[in-house]
């Protein structure tokens, strides 16, 4: 450890393992929603329910109004409600899957909307942690390249008052203090 993207690695993980922990079972049962649904299957039981429901109306009123129908028109009766009930029954199933498929595409968006906003949240907090030790490091330059500049000035500060006290041997006793204290 020590340096800032050390540092960021290690909450990265730290936040993807949480991740993992409690959204990512969520994910997966979103995913494993897809292709699951029983909409076509309930559409066509209830279908079948109306289909019932609207003969035994039908044959209620018949009966309730003294009506006696012959063999051919009972026959014609019920292949028209055959007909009926069986376009019925195929346009909920279809309009059912329809559903399906929406709300399986629906799904499947949300899934990679989550995915999209993670990725991008810490591609933002990796540029982030790159420009925060981009920064450290220049200013970590900056500040060396001050303390050279302030011992050679103080090495040379040193070595000029040595010069005017002791002459040579003076400026090289006051180059040498000026560059230990600068």
């Amino acid at each position: 450890m020590g340096k800032a993207s050390d540092t960021f690695a290690s909450i990265t993980r730290d936040e993807w393992a949480e991740w993992k922990e409690k959204y990512l079972p969520g994910m997966k049962e979103l995913q494993s929603e897809i292709g699951r649904s029983r909409y076509a299957e309930d559409a066509a039981q209830y279908s079948d329910e109306n289909s019932a429901l609207a003969k035994g109306v039908e044959e209620r009123n018949i009966s309730r109004f003294g009506v006696n129908l012959s063999a051919a028109q009972r026959r014609s009766m019920s292949r028209r409600t055959a007909i009926g009930n069986a376009s019925t029954k195929a346009d909920a199933v279809n309009n059912a899957r329809v559903a399906e498929v929406e709300r399986d595409y629906a799904i499947g968006a949300e899934i990679l909307n989550l995915s999209r906003e993670n990725t991008s949240q810490s591609m933002q907090g990796l540029g982030f942690a790159a420009q925060a030790e981009k920064n450290r490091e220049m200013y970590n330059r900056q500040a060396k390249q001050q303390q050279k500049q302030s011992q050679l000035g103080g090495a040379m500060s040193g070595a000029m008052m040595g010069a005017m006290v002791g002459g040579p041997m003076g400026a090289a006793i006051g180059g040498i203090a000026g560059f230990a204290l600068g």
